[in-house]
């Protein structure tokens, strides 16, 4: 798979050299998955049809793939 090269860019230069970088990344990233997948819960607890260009339900599965990955890496 490849990187979208701005993203890519992003996480090189939080990480080159920085060791807060990778503490940085993997809060950010937990939180953000654990909202991601809240939200898609919240919108089929609801009955509620979402308008967002990305679907929240394909986002909630990345999120929670991420968060399994996390789990297994770093717990």
């Amino acid at each position: 798979m490849k990187s979208f090269k701005p993203t890519r860019k992003l996480v090189d230069q939080i990480l080159d050299g920085n060791p807060l970088g990778n503490i940085f990344l993997i809060n950010a990233l937990q939180s953000y998955a654990d909202q991601v997948i809240k939200y898609a819960t919240y919108l089929d607890k609801h009955n509620i049809d979402s308008l967002e260009y990305v679907d929240p339900h394909a986002l909630s599965r990345t999120a929670e793939e991420v968060v399994e990955y996390m789990d297994k890496h770093f717990k």
